[in-house]
């Protein structure tokens, strides 16, 4: 039986003195190889048996009411360290995680047989339910017997100005006069429909 062929495709940079048939237009120029290599780096896939994959996206959780839980630093630092350990359990990759008073940023690497869904629900229950345990003055007096999250999620795939958006969720909590980080509604130019998916 014969072997299956496999097809190898390579992408030539042209670097330094070298001739591109393309630079005259400045397609080539050293900012764009440079973002290029650092971005599309096997460095950042996530390697299957059968499979390299590269998805990231960028999520937020809102706490149920919109308490201002995340205000004590010490819940906030346990529920970071909680998140972290949820995504070890579950083999989902966090690349960024920011804080604000009422709601988290995460950017999250998947691999290519998990969800967006699957992997909130992951993350937000095993948090969520560690978090009003160890914080049961928390749970008496603010959640009243529920959840810790609103079963609201934002998502969205991180192929846009990926760097501003790295900057964004890591800088959460900052005053917005002291950032220089664009807010949440200037990634669209226009604000696409929001749908509700219980996840917890």
């Amino acid at each position: 039986m014969g072997r299956s062929p496999i097809l190898v495709v390579t992408t030539k940079f042209y670097m330094g003195s070298e001739t591109c048939p393309m630079h005259k237009s400045n397609l080539f120029s050293k900012r764009f190889r440079d973002l290029i290599n650092a971005r599309y780096s096997m460095d950042n896939f996530i390697r299957g048996i059968s499979s390299y994959v590269r998805m990231e996206a960028h999520v937020s959780f809102v706490v149920k009411y919109r308490h201002k839980v995340f205000d004590d630093a010490e819940f906030r630092g346990r529920c970071r360290q909680l998140l972290y350990q949820a995504a070890a359990l579950h083999k989902i990759r966090i690349n960024e995680m920011g804080f604000d008073s009422d709601h988290v940023h995460i950017i999250l690497q998947l691999r290519c047989n998990q969800s967006l869904s699957w992997a909130a629900k992951c993350l937000k229950g095993f948090s969520g339910r560690k978090l009003l345990t160890e914080f049961p003055q928390v749970k008496r007096r603010l959640f009243w017997g529920s959840g810790l999250w609103s079963p609201a999620i934002f998502g969205d795939s991180l192929g846009r100005e990926p760097e501003v958006l790295a900057a964004y969720v890591r800088n959460q909590g900052m005053n917005r006069a002291a950032r220089k980080e664009k807010q949440l509604t200037n990634f669209f130019t226009k604000i696409p429909p929001v749908y509700s998916e219980r996840t917890n």
